[in-house]
């Protein structure tokens, strides 16, 4: 277990929300593995409090997907695997490249949004390198939300946000030296302008593009790590 530091005081009536906050961000900062067993007892221990709060904590650590919870076995850190990266992205070029097949105009709040979120990922970039990965990847996620929004569907924004991918880059890419922030950064540009000039023939290849530089890294680092 990686945990070196102890919880700040703890508000009693806090307790599950803030073991989760701290376990949450130790697992997006890659201070556990992939595949890592956590045992609830000793985090119970580690932060001085009951099992309670600590099993609400994996409970929702589980529903965000950064945990697998399996009965008799006990509690892992979530494993990626090629499979899921090549199914998930292939459900992500379908409805991200449907959002902009018919697009004639874009609201200007979520124009404006896109433009805040580039101009966040630009002041990140430090060569190929992002200085908050997990803070890029929340990022990323809302911008492509974004793109989603455009069908204004809200039941299919709701099946997008269930994908999960953001977890796939983040337990990949967050210690990763190169993380393809150059080539990134100018994808995401590429989208921004395609979307703003409302050119669904140009936003489709550029998404379909970036999607698939994206897949590809995190298959080729998968298979690094086997």
């Amino acid at each position: 277990m990686h945990l070196e530091e102890k919880l700040p005081t703890l508000i009693t009536n806090r307790l599950s929300e803030q073991v989760y906050d701290y376990l949450k961000s130790a697992i997006l900062q890659g201070r556990f593995s992939p595949g890592e067993r956590l045992v609830p007892e000793e985090l119970a221990a580690h932060f001085q409090v009951s099992m309670t709060p600590v099993r609400d904590a994996l409970k929702q650590l589980e529903s965000d997907g950064l945990v697998k919870i399996m009965a008799r076995r006990g509690v892992f850190i979530t494993e990626v695997s090629a499979q899921d990266v090549a199914e998930l992205f292939q459900i992500r070029q379908i409805v991200e490249s449907a959002a902009v097949e018919r697009l004639d105009e874009v609201p200007p709040a979520i124009l404006h949004r896109l433009q805040e979120i580039v101009s966040e990922m630009e002041a990140m970039q430090d060569n190929d390198h992002y200085q908050d990965y997990a803070r890029y990847a929340q990022l990323d996620a809302e911008f492509h939300r974004q793109i989603v929004a455009l069908l204004e569907n809200e039941q299919l924004s709701r099946l997008y946000e269930g994908l999960r991918w953001p977890i796939q880059l983040v337990l990949v890419l967050s210690q990763a030296q190169q993380q393809r922030a150059i080539e990134t950064l100018a994808e995401h540009k590429a989208i921004l302008t395609a979307v703003a000039e409302c050119s669904p023939i140009q936003a489709r290849q550029v998404i379909v593009q970036h999607l698939r530089n994206a897949r590809d890294d995190l298959l080729r680092r998968l298979s690094e790590k086997t």
